[in-house]
């Protein structure tokens, strides 16, 4: 099943201050984003501030698996990895998220676009979830059919909220900075 996604908010902030706070602190934007636990950066290549790539572990909250869904689930969504490939001139990321205990069971791929507008930025996140929860190991056939809508809004929850909550995520931080530089 795939799940379009586009998410559009304009934040109060200057484009080159909302690339480079994405760009260095997409770690700290997790204590605002619903179901996300922590984000953490496994690793990155390229310059600081120019095209390269970063790759993210996002800790989901364990309430996010409701209790008929963990038997299968496992711990497959305790972490959600991210592939993002930075552009600085396009103000562009690329992104694929995934798990990395079974990667067929789901894809959200996309991008992130900030452009300038005449009130600040605006922030674009488009993008498409796919889930294959017909891909879980040991689920019964008899009880595939049941469990397969839990599994896909499981995953929906999981990823969907997070990557609306980003733009507003990162105006707050960008405006607590300013009132602790005041």
């Amino acid at each position: 099943m795939t799940i379009a996604l586009h998410f559009e908010q304009i934040i109060a902030v200057d484009l080159d201050e909302a690339w480079h706070s994405l760009h260095h602190d997409l770690c700290l934007l997790s204590a605002g984003l619903p179901n996300v636990r922590h984000i953490r950066e496994v690793s990155r290549q390229g310059a600081a501030d120019a095209a390269g790539q970063a790759h993210y572990a996002w800790g989901i909250e364990h309430d996010v698996v409701p209790g008929v869904a963990r038997p299968f689930l496992r711990n497959l969504l305790d972490e959600v990895r991210s592939d993002t490939h930075w552009h600085e001139g396009a103000r562009q990321v690329e992104f694929l998220f995934y798990t990395e205990g079974m990667p067929e069971l789901f894809s959200c791929q996309g991008r992130f676009l900030l452009d300038n507008h005449n009130s600040g930025t605006v922030m674009r996140i488009v993008g498409d979830l796919d889930v294959a929860p017909h891909e879980l190991p040991g689920v019964p056939k008899l009880l595939a059919r049941s469990i397969m809508p839990t599994v896909e809004r499981v995953i929906r929850d999981a990823i969907s909220p997070s990557l609306e909550a980003l733009p507003t995520a990162l105006d707050r931080l960008i405006q607590q900075r300013r009132e602790l530089s005041q």
